[in-house]
């Protein structure tokens, strides 16, 4: 196993150009090798961005490397913050198959508009709104959608009776 911190104190003292190229691409390539191990433990998986990402930042804040901590300490960090920020996002993030919410929409709400109609009104629809409408059709209750929306139980029920509405109109 390469020592992260060796190379970067190699880097440090590097005294030409060349030397410095020589030890920052030995030390990106170390990086990669770390961040890739830390996407599969938090993750499961290698994620090429990720681990991109976390070296890019790292070596763009080579500057900032205060010397506090071991540099492998430093990098890692950098590594599992990337990922907690990519989880975090990608939570947040719900992609809803229009053509699984179509057909069960118009079972739901006895809507008569054509499907083509309906497609280009869910396009329309807000994320939340979306949201709400594969949330429902995936059985959970009101008390559920509320604690995944941050909503109380009664403006999930406000919120479903305006879209209700709004797609019937």
């Amino acid at each position: 196993m390469v020592d992260e911190n060796l190379l970067y104190a190699q880097l440090k003292s590097a005294a030409t150009e060349g030397e410095r190229t020589q030890w920052r691409g030995e030390l990106i390539q170390a990086l990669q090798t770390h961040a890739a191990a830390v996407c599969v433990k938090q993750l499961g998986s290698v994620r090429s961005d990720l681990v991109d990402a976390a070296v890019f930042q790292a070596v763009r804040g080579l500057d900032s490397f205060r010397g506090e901590s071991k540099f492998s300490t430093w990098f890692h960090r950098i590594a599992i913050n990337t990922c907690l920020d990519w989880r975090k996002w990608y939570s947040r993030r719900r992609e809803v198959d229009l053509g699984a919410v179509a057909e069960p929409l118009i079972e739901i709400e006895s809507a008569l508009l054509p499907r083509i109609e309906l497609e280009q009104l869910m396009r329309d629809l807000s994320v939340e709104d979306r949201d709400l409408i594969a949330m429902k059709l995936d059985g959970q209750s009101d008390t559920e959608i509320a604690q995944r929306l941050k909503l109380t139980r009664e403006g999930v029920k406000s919120q479903w009776k305006r879209l209700r509405r709004r797609l019937a109109s």
